[in-house]
């Protein structure tokens, strides 16, 4: 798996609503190109997958 540099990384774009105070990132700006990306949380590895109907499918 590619470790990005931080100026690789997406950046946590400002919420669209101004009410929710959690940050907002795009699926695309995760995913890229890319239909599927890796997770390191807490020791264990995840994927983040795309279906061919454009759901999001987490798993471990």
């Amino acid at each position: 798996m590619k470790n990005l540099s931080s100026q690789e990384r997406p950046t946590l774009k400002q919420p669209v609503d101004p009410v929710s105070p959690l940050p907002q990132v795009s699926s695309q700006q995760l995913l890229g190109e890319s239909d599927i990306l890796l997770i390191q949380h807490q020791g264990q590895q995840y994927q983040l997958r795309i279906t061919k109907t454009g759901k999001l499918i987490l798993t471990k």
